[in-house]
């Protein structure tokens, strides 16, 4: 996808911009000390069997968009959509599905993009508090930011759905939030079992995530759980990375951290882009790139073409496509009168899960647009609106 800049943005564009911070740490389960003949303990054979057959069933092509309840009214046509989404140069991922799903009930939806400055960020809301939308959509900003905005749309009972936030879904407000937490949660468990079959259930892992980004947290804190089952027998370390290295020397700071830390053959990037210039940057430092596999989250284009390479075992992709015209669906359902929940909540529950991995990752990953998870969503969509 593009340039490696607009790689790392496709990526930006999924976080909360929370003030900048990092640290690293240390965790480390726990190793039984009866092996089996595979040099895995009780416990971790049995862990490692778990998860080659949960990743199993997370390769199979997710079909349903996990809304079955058409729309029992006639949609208004005309309506005004405003969005607010990172100025990062992959903003279009999100835009581009939003639009068209505008298009299919006749909608013109406006689109502005912002720097990542509080300033900046709050300029944009509130020229779209005074534009006056039928409804309101954005990704990735933080509560604390955007409250004045926030509050401003729910006075006027404005719709307002926001993607990758870490606030909560408030149907009397309506305001969704699109995924739910229990999503987070889902792919903490998809990245522990991808790296345990990776690495064969032992070894060294280390984990980067980027603290700022505080829809993080709960994946982090899902994969550290669900290693205790299904590799007891490897120690992980986390590395805070700092949102100011992402795009620049992201690569050499977890060169040095591999340096510094012999062993390592197991990396889950919770950020998803941070394999870009990673095997060069550990070429440079004499290690095979070989040697270390790699996980990743919400990845760019580029990495899942890497995945299709072999060269990154796993990737958990983000469905951009879907949730916009979730986020359009609900709208639609509030704008008729109707609720969006339990219908749209429920689904933003159960989002496509899908793990990507060489033998089942899209083959063409040279697309500026992105990479739907389920093919014939939008047919599936417009056959909800009777469109």
């Amino acid at each position: 996808m593009r340039s490696i800049a607009i790689m790392l943005a496709a990526v930006i564009v999924l976080a909360s911009l929370a003030a900048c911070s990092s640290s690293s740490s240390t965790k480390a389960t726990t190793s039984a000390t009866t092996q089996s003949s595979d040099g895995l303990s009780a416990a971790g054979s049995a862990g490692l069997a778990k998860a080659k057959a949960d990743l199993e069933g997370w390769q199979r092509e997710p079909t349903s968009i996990e809304l079955t309840t058409p729309i029992g009214k006639p949609i208004p046509t005309g309506k005004k959509i405003s969005a607010v989404f990172a100025a990062n140069g992959s903003a279009n991922l999100l835009s581009d599905p939003l639009k068209a799903a505008g298009k299919a009930l006749g909608w013109d939806v406006k689109v502005s993009e912002t720097q990542f400055t509080p300033e900046a960020i709050q300029s944009n809301f509130a020229q779209a508090v005074r534009d006056k939308p039928d409804a309101f959509v954005y990704a990735g900003f933080p509560g604390a930011t955007v409250s004045q905005s926030l509050s401003a749309f729910a006075a006027a009972k404005t719709p307002v759905v926001a993607e990758t936030v870490a606030e909560t879904t408030d149907a009397s407000k309506n305001y969704l939030v699109l995924p739910s937490p229990d999503v987070y949660a889902l792919d903490g468990q998809m990245l522990a079992a991808s790296i345990t079959v990776a690495t064969g259930g032992k070894g060294k892992l280390m984990l980067v995530t980027v603290p700022a980004f505080e829809i993080y947290a709960p994946v982090v804190a899902a994969v550290n759980s669900n290693l205790k089952s299904y590799c007891p027998d490897c120690a992980l370390a986390q590395y805070d990375m700092p949102a100011e290295s992402i795009g620049k020397d992201s690569a050499t700071r977890i060169t040095n951290y591999i340096q510094g830390h012999p062993g390592i053959n197991g990396l889950v990037d919770v950020f998803g882009a941070f394999s870009i210039g990673l095997p060069t940057a550990l070429q440079g430092a004499g290690i095979d790139p070989k040697s270390l596999k790699t996980v990743a989250l919400y990845p760019p284009t580029q990495v899942i073409g890497m995945v299709k390479q072999g060269a990154v075992f796993a990737a958990i992709p983000f469905p951009f496509d879907e949730y916009m015209f979730t986020a359009v669906d609900a709208i639609a359902r509030l704008l008729v009168g109707e609720s969006f929940s339990p219908d749209v909540t429920t689904a933003a529950a159960k989002a496509p899960a899908v793990v990507w991995t060489q033998a089942n990752a899209p083959a063409n990953t040279d697309t500026t647009a992105g990479l739907p998870i389920i093919k014939d969503y939008e047919a599936k969509f417009r056959a909800l609106w009777g469109k």
